[in-house]
């Protein structure tokens, strides 16, 4: 997301409504076991941390941005905290109503990876892959927080893993490539 008129309407309430209906729906069907959530790794990314720092995020990092500072903040920092309070939603609905079924969430950072549906113009790429193809243009270096990325196919992987291995339930998993990349590469 590089563009947004309104932080709360469009970075904020979005993501965590879509994690509140989910919810919703799972609440309904007893036969759901297990919620597997494509988070982001912008959930645990600290901002107000030094690019220059050497850091490891794990998935016991929160970001620390609130939603009041998103709401009147950069679109850059709404996306994240739009993300961190939909899985916020997640967590909290397991550890106060204690549902039948328990939650995967995955925190990739980058995805980079074959897009396998119609792109119609640039702006309709995912930040990833729209970060990625404007660092081709001699005019243009997108803002890079990370060197960390992963292969869409993999994090695919890494879902049915998710879904398919008891020991997962009701927990957070960052998902990365072995590997940095840099847009020169």
């Amino acid at each position: 997301m590089t563009s947004a008129t309104d932080n709360e309407k469009e970075l904020l309430l979005p993501p965590i409504e879509g994690a509140k209906a989910i919810l919703g729906a799972a609440k309904k069907e007893k036969s759901v076991k297990r919620i597997v959530f494509t988070s982001s790794l912008a959930t645990a990314f600290n901002p107000r941390r030094s690019l220059t720092d050497e850091y490891t995020y794990t998935a016991a990092d929160w970001n620390p941005v609130t939603y009041d500072e998103a709401k009147a903040g950069s679109v850059r920092d709404a996306y994240r905290v739009g993300k961190k309070y939909a899985e916020l939603a997640l967590w909290d609905c397991v550890r106060d109503e204690k549902p039948h079924f328990d939650i995967v969430t995955l925190l990739p950072p980058y995805v980079f990876g074959p897009i396998v549906h119609p792109i119609a113009r640039v702006d309709d790429l995912n930040v990833s892959c729209k970060d990625l193809w404007l660092s081709a243009s001699p005019s243009t270096i997108p803002y890079s927080p990370t060197a960390s990325w992963v292969d869409v196919r993999d994090l695919a992987v890494a879902h049915a893993e998710a879904l398919l291995r008891p020991e997962c339930g009701n927990q957070r998993f960052v998902v990365a490539a072995p590997e940095q990349f840099s847009f020169q590469r």
